[in-house]
């Protein structure tokens, strides 16, 4: 097992695939997260956004990672990050049992299925900052998941693929939709990206009771989403 240095930490060099931990430093914001107690990483992948957050962030860290469970938690445990984790694939709650088949990027496994609420026992309560890339499980969360989020950074898919895992097809895209325009200030990155799961878009959603000077910042995402 090699190791590389990346912004000050030592990682798993993982070849071909290193960008992806250039790709959670350049994606996501830290905007607000001094407001929030806990950080929660849904598709934690390799760390980059983890190790990014643990530099000026020094509080609770969960994180949720189902196919790279183990490069996350050697880059972790390397770098001495104190960081709750679980090798979970968020489900939606009515199928929230049992395993789900993951393929991503050629990596292909069975991965233990769980709520967000399965994930965040101990957060109960607590501000949450939290940053979702899931590969299209996002339709998974329910409006409840957000209780007490002041922060997201979150990657939406307007579903034009198909993803393995724990995608329902069951979910309301729009209810969950409606109740993030109504709960946040949102602001939308520049970039339309095309993953396997098709095209998507990365939200930066404030609460508006928590950051109301973002009163006047971005749109609908129902607009990009077409709901």
């Amino acid at each position: 097992m090699n190791f590389i240095e990346h912004h000050g930490h030592e990682v798993i060099d993982m070849g071909a695939r290193n960008w992806l931990y250039e790709d959670g430093r350049e994606t996501y914001s830290l905007e607000g997260i001094e407001k929030a107690d806990v950080l929660i990483d849904l598709g934690a992948c390799f760390g980059g956004f983890t190790l990014m957050a643990s530099e000026v962030f020094k509080k609770q860290i969960i994180a949720v990672e189902p196919v790279w469970f183990d490069v996350f938690q050697i880059n972790m445990e390397k770098n001495r990050i104190d960081c709750g984790f679980y090798p979970f694939a968020i489900a939606n709650p009515k199928d929230e049992k049992g395993w789900a088949l993951i393929n991503w990027d050629g990596r292909e496994l069975y991965a233990r299925k769980s709520t967000f609420k399965g994930v965040t026992k101990s957060t109960v309560g607590k501000k949450v900052f939290l940053k979702c890339d899931i590969e299209m499980g996002e339709w998974n969360l329910q409006p409840e998941d957000f209780a007490d989020v002041i922060r997201c950074e979150i990657e939406i898919h307007n579903l034009t693929g198909k993803c393995s895992g724990t995608y329902s097809d069951e979910v309301d895209k729009a209810e969950l939709i409606r109740f993030f325009e109504k709960t946040y200030y949102i602001d939308a990155d520049d970039r339309t990206v095309t993953t396997q799961n098709g095209t998507a878009k990365v939200f930066h959603l404030y609460r508006k009771d928590t950051f109301p000077e973002k009163a006047n910042v971005g749109g609908p995402i129902s607009k990009f989403l077409g709901v």
